[in-house]
C-alpha cells in the first residue's frame, strides 16, 4: 500500500521578515555609506571618515541619536532605569559626537591644567574615554539581562568592537603620519560598526515584544 507523507516546512513569519528588513536595513546602510564616503574622495580614501567635521561624524550622530530614540521608547514601555540610562548615554553621544565636545574638554581644560597627561601610554587627556568606556561596561551587566538572545549577541559584538576603538584612540604611540592615518580610519570604522551593532540589539528587542 502507497503512503504519502506529507512534509511541513516552516516558513518566516510576516513578523520575522520585517524583523530581518530592518536588520538587513541598518547592516546594508552602514556599509553602503561607508563605500560611497570612502570613494568619494578617491584616493583620498581617509579624507570623510578621520576628520571630525567629516561626512562620517553626521552619520554617526544621526545613528547615536537613533540608538537613543530606540532605548527611550524600551525606557517608557518598562519604565527600566537601565534603558533611561541609556537612553541618555546615547543622547550625550549623539551630541558630542555633533559638537565635539570631550575633545574641547580636553583640549580647553584638561591639558592645559595637567589632568590625566602623564598617564603611561595614554593620549594626554584621553583618560577620560576610559572613565567612559569602564562606566559603559559596568552599566552593561544590567543591560544584558534586559536583552533577548538574539540581542545578546548583536550588543556583546558591539561592545567588544566599541573597547577596541577607544583604545585605538586613547593609546598613545609614536608612528609615522601614514600609520597614524590607518589607525585613525580604522578607529573611527570600529566605532561606526559598533554603533550598528548597539542599534541592531535594542532594535532587535523592540521587534521581540511587538511580536
Amino acid at each position: 500500500m502507497n503512503r504519502c507523507y506529507r512534509f511541513y516546512i516552516p516558513m518566516p513569519s510576516r513578523f520575522q521578515k520585517s524583523n530581518d528588513l530592518i536588520e538587513g536595513m541598518i547592516i546594508g546602510g552602514n556599509l553602503l555609506f561607508l563605500a560611497v564616503v570612502i570613494g568619494w574622495d578617491w584616493p583620498m580614501w581617509w579624507v570623510n571618515i578621520n576628520y571630525e567635521k567629516g561626512a562620517l561624524t553626521w552619520f554617526s550622530s544621526i545613528q547615536l541619536w537613533t540608538i537613543a530614540i530606540v532605548s527611550l521608547h524600551l525606557a517608557l514601555r518598562h519604565q527600566a532605569r537601565i534603558w533611561y540610562a541609556m537612553a541618555f548615554g546615547f543622547f550625550l553621544f549623539s551630541f558630542d559626537e555633533r559638537f565635539q565636545f570631550h575633545e574641547r574638554l580636553r583640549d580647553l581644560f584638561l591639558k592645559p591644567h595637567g589632568i590625566g597627561t602623564h598617564l603611561p601610554g595614554i593620549h594626554p587627556g584621553d583618560f577620560l574615554l576610559l572613565v567612559v568606556a569602564g562606566v559603559g561596561l559596568g552599566l552593561s551587566k544590567f543591560l544584558w539581562k534586559e536583552l533577548e538572545k538574539k540581542g545578546r549577541v548583536f550588543f556583546a559584538i558591539g561592545v567588544s568592537v566599541a573597547l577596541v576603538s577607544v583604545l585605538l584612540d586613547a593609546l598613545d604611540i609614536s608612528i609615522n603620519n601614514e600609520t597614524l592615518r590607518a589607525l585613525q580610519f580604522t578607529e573611527e570604522i570600529l566605532e561606526t560598526f559598533a554603533q550598528m551593532f548597539f542599534l541592531l540589539a535594542f532594535s532587535s528587542q523592540v521587534w521581540r515584544e511587538a511580536k
